[in-house]
């Protein structure tokens, strides 16, 4: 006999226990897109102006890539900075993930949030993914981004800065003192933000360690005249 081929379309959701996953390839986006576009996609996903990510009506508190954290307490920075590659991301988990108390001490406490899971490729964690915008216009307006990533199996390190006087809201906001490049809105006059943030993570054979570093600074200008 000649060989046979067997084709077939893998499911575009799978609930396995108390994890859904997603099938990235079920639901193509434009290249260079960023995470936001694929996640708006998910069934029963929504994504508010202000970025928060609800699933099923559960705010998402965390995304990780491969089980790490990224950027930890600041979702936004993944979803607007995080290039998805159609060939990089297999899959997008969610899932209640327990407390870093309960996981180490195999005592429930309880305490779970609501998180995204991205799983990348085997293979495609080699050299560096990276964007980069810049832009100037009239009246002195200027804008700009970098986000630099590299993902391997064992460790990842991110760096994304940002700096505008545009009132842009393309990239996270990195804390209410800072609140990145949507420190304002258009009736609120302008305002001038820079920010930075580093996230890394790396695994032994005895230690996972992680973590991130942000700052935030913003400068509003607002005049109003009224009569």
């Amino acid at each position: 006999l000649k060989e046979a081929v067997i084709t077939a379309e893998a499911p575009p959701v799978t609930v396995k226990a108390d994890t859904t996953e997603y099938s990235a390839a079920a639901y193509p986006v434009p290249e260079g897109s960023m995470l936001e576009e694929l996640v708006k996609k998910i069934p029963g996903a929504e994504v508010s102006d202000e970025g928060k990510i609800t699933i099923n009506g559960k705010e998402i508190k965390k995304i990780m890539v491969d089980g790490k954290e990224f950027f930890s307490d600041d979702p936004k920075a993944a979803l607007k900075n995080l290039p998805v590659p159609a060939n990089m991301i297999e899959k997008v988990k969610a899932y209640d993930k327990k407390s870093d108390m309960a996981r180490i001490t195999g005592i429930d406490d309880g305490e779970e949030e609501a998180v995204l899971d991205l799983t990348v490729k085997k293979g495609m964690k080699k050299g560096w993914i990276g964007n980069l915008i810049a832009g100037y216009g009239s009246q002195e307006r200027y804008e700009g981004g970098v986000m630099i990533s590299r993902f391997k199996d064992d460790a990842s390190f991110s760096v994304i800065g940002s700096a505008n006087n545009t009132n842009n809201k393309g990239f996270s906001e990195f804390g209410d003192a800072g609140q990145g490049l949507g420190g304002g809105n258009a009736g609120s006059g302008i305002t001038t933000a820079q920010s930075l943030g580093i996230n890394f993570a790396k695994d032994t054979k005895k230690f996972q360690i992680g973590g991130n570093v942000q700052y935030g600074h913003s400068d509003n200008d607002a005049r109003r005249k009224t009569s």
